[in-house]
C-alpha cells in the first residue's frame, strides 16, 4: 500500500515539474528569511524561480506579468503575517489576472485539514514545506483538485 502512495506522490510531482517548468516561481518574502525554505523545495525539484524582495505596501508597485509566471508564492512570515499575505496575494491575484498564488508561513493552516481551503481564497501551506506538500499546493491553486491517493498533511 505504501508503495502505491508513494508512486502517485512522485506522479503528482511529475505533473508539478511539468506545469512549472516553461515558466519561472515568483517567490514573495526575504532572501535570508523564510523564503529560504520555499526557495529549497524549489531547487529540489530543479524549478527555476525569482526571489521578489518588495515587501509591505511595496508589493502593490511590483509590476507583474502574468504571462511571464508560472505561480507566484507569497512567504507570509517574511511580509508582515497572514492577514497581509492575504491581502496581497488578491492584490496579486486581481493584478496579475489570475495568477496561481500559494502563501507559506510557519502559523498558516495545515493543507491537509479541511475543506475550507477549496474556494477562491489563496491556498496556505505551513512552514517548514515538504515536496509532497508544495506539489499538493500547486495542484489547489493552479485549479485542479487534489486526487486521493497524493492527500498530504503538513
Amino acid at each position: 500500500m505504501g508503495h502505491i502512495r508513494e508512486t502517485a506522490i512522485m506522479a503528482a510531482i511529475g505533473r508539478v515539474e511539468a506545469r512549472l517548468s516553461r515558466k519561472p516561481v515568483l517567490v514573495i518574502g526575504k532572501r535570508d528569511g523564510r523564503a529560504r525554505q520555499v526557495t529549497a523545495q524549489l531547487r529540489h525539484l530543479n524549478l527555476r524561480f525569482r526571489v521578489e524582495e518588495n515587501l509591505y505596501d511595496g508589493l502593490k508597485e511590483l509590476s507583474i506579468d502574468a504571462d511571464g509566471w508560472s505561480l507566484a508564492v507569497l512567504v507570509a512570515d517574511d511580509i508582515g503575517g497572514l492577514p497581509i499575505a492575504r491581502r496581497s496575494c488578491d492584490w496579486l491575484r486581481a493584478a496579475a489576472e489570475g495568477l496561481p498564488a500559494i502563501i507559506a508561513g510557519s502559523d498558516a493552516p495545515a493543507l491537509g485539514r479541511g475543506a475550507a481551503l477549496w474556494n477562491d481564497g489563496p491556498v496556505t501551506v505551513r512552514l517548514p514545506l515538504s515536496a509532497q506538500v508544495f506539489a499538493r499546493a500547486v495542484s489547489q491553486a493552479c485549479g485542479q483538485r487534489p486526487q486521493p491517493g497524493y492527500v498530504a498533511v503538513a
